[in-house]
């Protein structure tokens, strides 16, 4: 009673799902090789942005230390007046006589 067009059926069911199966392993595959993409490029993108923020931040800290040492050449006593002022006031935040 069992009909002879079934076994046909099974063995297309069985290649589809074979077929099926291959596609869902190129496509895991794929999605590894996307994923090692990205981490590739945010890495590179990562180290592009610490090297920029390196070199603005040498540069702000070269500024600072010129100008700096501008004030002390031109203006010794106001420079110093400011250095007592700082240190009266940290000596005044971090003393333990409040």
């Amino acid at each position: 009673m069992s009909d002879p067009n079934d076994d046909n059926y099974s063995d297309v069911g069985k290649d589809d799902l074979r077929s099926l199966r291959e596609d869902l392993n190129k496509l895991r595959e794929d999605f590894v090789r996307i994923a090692e993409r990205l981490r590739k490029t945010a890495r590179n993108q990562g180290s592009e942005a610490a090297e920029k923020l390196r070199t603005s931040a040498e540069r702000g800290w070269s500024e600072a230390k010129t100008t700096a040492e501008t004030v002390v050449e031109e203006r010794p006593l106001v420079a110093g007046f400011v250095l007592l002022v700082v240190g009266m006031f940290f000596g005044l935040l971090f003393s333990g006589r409040r």
